[in-house]
């Protein structure tokens, strides 16, 4: 990365200075919530360390992009709704589209990609369902509500990608709060019409957040809650950031 790269860091990504890890992040005005609070052009820690291409620039004035950010200290918590699992998942997304160590370079991801990821989760849930639900009526195999919770919560990191991809976090974002999406009678029906959302109108935001509103109602039918998600999703995100240059590379 050169220096007019790393001066220019883009928002949401992350970087490291000493033992402490550092997310860019935007806000309106001033430096209220930045790690190196003060004003940048009085002295602020920040602003001798930008000089020295040691942090990224945050004001607006300096960057290219035009932005006015704040550096937020990073911290690896649980998360507890949903702005801080889109802001986890962004961090993750960042990390897994940089160039790998064995030096694979993940091409653009698009919504297509994303919807199909959704589906393709949404596969490896049902193959977790019990022998009642389950679709390979031919197969014995035991059944894990601990491993089918994983592979919903699994479904739940494509679409939190999908919200930030498209920056709709306000309509997902209440639904998630509410949690009250509408039970079905069937969870038949419900599959039917998750699936019917998720490939309708070219995967417009109203249509993608009526499949995410079905998701959540199946989480309810299933017997699982809000929290199980958040605390799912944590502990998933803590194993796939690590899995980003070794399981999702080839090995020589």
């Amino acid at each position: 990365m050169t220096k007019e790269e790393f001066a220019n860091l883009g928002v949401g990504e992350t970087f490291q200075l000493g033992c402490r890890k550092f997310t860019v992040m935007e806000v309106e005005d001033g430096c209220d919530g930045c790690f190196f609070d003060g004003d940048c052009y009085f002295g602020c820690l920040g602003y001798e360390l930008q000089g020295n291409y040691m942090l990224p620039e945050c004001s607006n004035f300096n960057r290219k992009d035009k932005k006015m950010l704040f550096l937020k200290r990073w911290k690896m918590n649980k998360p507890t709704n949903f702005r801080e699992l889109l802001e986890l998942q962004r961090i993750l997304d960042i990390e897994t589209a940089k160039p790998r160590e064995n030096g694979f370079e993940p091409r653009e991801r698009l919504t297509i990609d994303i919807v199909l990821s959704i589906d393709d989760e949404i596969q490896e849930w049902l193959r977790e369902l019990p022998k009642k639900y389950n679709f390979k009526t031919w197969k014995e195999k035991p059944y894990s509500r601990e491993k089918e919770l994983e592979e919903l919560t699994d479904v739940l990191f494509f679409f939190l990608q999908y919200v930030n991809h498209t920056m709709a976090e306000d309509e997902f974002e209440e639904l998630f709060d509410e949690f009250d999406s509408f039970e079905y009678s069937t969870l038949s029906e419900a599959i039917f019409d998750l699936k019917r959302y998720l490939y309708s109108n070219s995967y417009e935001i109203d249509e993608l957040d009526r499949a995410f509103d079905v998701y959540l109602g199946i989480v309810k039918k299933r017997g699982f809650t809000r929290d199980d998600l958040l605390e799912t999703y944590w502990k998933k995100w803590q194993t796939n950031i690590k899995r980003i240059n070794s399981d999702w590379v080839i090995q020589e």
